[in-house]
């Protein structure tokens, strides 16, 4: 489920995602990601269902907040553990059997900062900016545990937001 292509890469067109990757009990697996950067988005991801039937690609219809290039200053908690809007999410696949929700809440999370080109700190990285990086995001990896029909599963949930939207 993750990008392992090789070569430069540049945050500085990049919004805001999310981005998630779950394992369930039932050996079933799911991966769903919003990207928005300045110019698209990308919603889709993948349902694997353990069954005997192939793996299945899929639309997101609905998910996380991602935010988009004129979300406020200071609008977006920092923390996704402190807002209960962004801790317990659902998001919604559109599948050959319909629309699926399947919900998610983060036990724990830890930030790093991106930084144009691509620079990665450890922390957010509120000082740079204030001065040099009006563009610098921060990247919030959350261990999450998932529930899709009454099945228990447990993954990861990414969050990129710019810093500059963080309160």
């Amino acid at each position: 489920v993750r990008d392992h292509s090789v070569g430069p890469r540049d945050y500085a067109g990049v919004v805001s995602d999310f981005w998630l990757n779950m394992l369930f009990e039932n050996g079933a697996a799911i991966m769903a990601q919003t990207v928005r950067t300045e110019s698209t988005e990308i919603r889709n991801g993948y349902i694997f269902r353990n069954d005997g039937s192939p793996l299945e690609i899929t639309e997101i219809v609905a998910g996380p907040i991602v935010n988009a290039v004129d979300t406020p200053f200071a609008s977006v908690e920092k923390d996704p553990l402190l807002d209960e809007s962004l801790r317990k999410f659902r998001f919604v696949a559109k599948t050959t059997r319909g629309l699926e929700t399947i919900e998610g809440e983060i036990q724990h999370s830890v930030a790093t900062s991106y930084i144009a080109p691509n620079d990665e700190l450890l922390g957010t990285a509120f000082h740079l900016v204030e001065t040099t990086q009006p563009k610098a995001l921060q990247l919030t990896e959350s261990a999450t545990v998932y529930t899709w029909n009454g099945v228990k599963g447990v993954g990861t949930r990414e969050r990129v937001a710019r810093i500059a939207t963080l309160r």
